[in-house]
This record gives C-alpha cells, structure tokens and sequence, in this order.
C-alpha cells in the first residue's frame, strides 16, 4: 500500500512535469517579435523590412519566452543594424517579445585614417565607412584633432578615441540640456576640432572645443570639461543678438561664463 501511494505520487509528480514542459514548449513558446519605433524612421520606414531585422538577430523561437537571453539580442540587433537603437526589450506574455527602439541619426563625421571616415551617432556607434566627405556637408559634423584607434572598426562597433571619446559624449549630452538634438547641432556648426591647451589653474592640460559655422565663424570653448552645458546655453544665447556680427566677422572669442560680459562689450566699443 505504501509503495503504491509513492508510485501515484511520483506519477502525479511526472505528469506536472511533462504538463509544465509541454506549455513551455507550446504556450510560452516564442510567437512573435515585433519592433516599436519611438520615433519618426527613414530607413527603417517601410515595414515589409522588419521581419528581415528581426532574422538578423537569429532568434531561437523554439524556446520559451523567458528563457531568451535580451542583452544577446540586442546586441545582435545593434551589430546586425547599426542604424538601429534598441531602446529596452519587453516580454509580453504568453509569447510576443516587443523591441522597443529608435533609428540613430548620423552626428559626427570622424577621420580614421586610409581615407576612410567614421560616421558616428551621438553615442559614438559607427554607423557607416566611407570614403569621402563632400556630401557630408549638413548631414554630419566634421571632427578634427582626434585620433581614431581602432582603424579597424565595422559598422555596429563602438568607435574606440585616443584623448576626445569622453569630451564628444560631454558635447552631445549638454547640447541635449540645452534642447538640442543632432539635427540642430549639424545646422549650427559644419566641423568641430579639439585642441589641448594648458590651464593655469588647474596646472593640466584641458580640452578646448573649436566650433565653426557655415559663414567660417569659429567660437573656442576652452576647458570643455566643465561646465560645458553651461557655456552652451551662453553661446546659444549670444550668438543670435549680432547676426550681422557672426556672418561677416572671422573673429575667435572663448565663451566662457567668467569673461563673456567683457569680451562682448569689448567688441562694441571697437566696432
């Protein structure tokens, strides 16, 4: 009696388990995928090619839902579509994976050597190689003054800076303090250089930014680690009181918040 009661047991037991194996396999199994765009695409417009994303990814869909590993998805997504920015990846149970996702817009436009030229969105992924620049006028900020090292990148690989990663990501992020996005940074300026210059007072040697405009005007933005959104908003601020200044003057002024009263005033009393 006893070994019967431990076989219907066991039994009952096994038969859980091969019911909860079957609905891993059937229910949970992984239905479908679907990308969600959080903003306005023209690569990725036409719907018909979201099917062809997906497959790049090369999605075990015989296994259950929750057993997927998301970062390896992603990744593969990003590598697979470098134009493509997987903002998180939400389960919708019973079987749906929903990619929630942006299209990266092209920013900077990066000497690699070899005359070949990375461009890169604001988060330094390498979206394209080529070869020449003209028609980058407007689509893409010209970089200067930074060395590229690892000249052996592809599209979806990080682009990997000697002394201007960090400061490039500084730029793009207080540019968005300021409620600007890439298209409005492209339509300021045509290039950007980085120099080193030494600080007095901090005894070290401080990144300085170079920004020219479309009339050849340059503002040098000096110790551009810090407090970089702040000089931002000032320049933002400035520069569209003299329009008339900026698009007839070749003239380097620093914007900086200690001296940019003086040299303002400076420039009304010569002119």
């Amino acid at each position: 009696m006893k070994y019967k009661r431990l076989l219907i047991i066991s039994g009952s037991i096994l038969a859980f388990v091969a019911l909860c194996v079957t609905l891993c396999f059937t229910l949970f199994r992984t239905h479908s995928i679907v990308l969600n765009f959080h903003n306005e695409t023209t690569i990725f417009a036409d719907e018909a090619n979201h099917l062809e994303i997906v497959n790049s990814a090369k999605i075990d869909t015989r296994m259950p839902i929750f057993s997927l590993n998301k970062t390896n998805i992603r990744n593969a997504l990003e590598k697979n579509n470098p134009y493509l920015k997987v903002i998180n990846i939400e389960t919708a149970f019973p079987n749906k994976l929903i990619v929630h996702c942006a299209e990266r817009e092209e920013l900077f436009c990066i000497d690699a050597g070899n005359e070949l030229y990375y461009i890169c969105d604001e988060d330094l992924k390498i979206l394209n190689i080529t070869r020449t620049v003209g028609f980058l006028q407007g689509n893409a900020l010209a970089i200067e003054g930074i060395t590229v090292l690892n000249t052996g990148a592809s599209t979806g690989d990080e682009v990997d800076l000697y002394q201007g990663e960090n400061v490039l990501k500084v730029l793009s992020n207080a540019f968005a303090h300021s409620n600007k996005n890439a298209s409005d940074i492209k339509g300021m300026f045509k290039s950007l250089s980085l120099v080193y210059e030494y600080n007095f007072y901090t005894c070290k040697m401080s990144p300085t930014f170079v920004l020219t405009t479309y009339d050849d005007f340059k503002i040098n933005i000096r110790n551009a680690e810090s407090f970089l959104a702040t000089k931002l908003n000032l320049m933002l601020a400035i520069v569209p009181q003299k329009p008339e200044y900026y698009s007839t003057h070749s003239l380097v002024i620093d914007i900086n918040p200690g001296n940019i009263n003086e040299q303002y005033i400076a420039f009304e009393q010569n002119s």
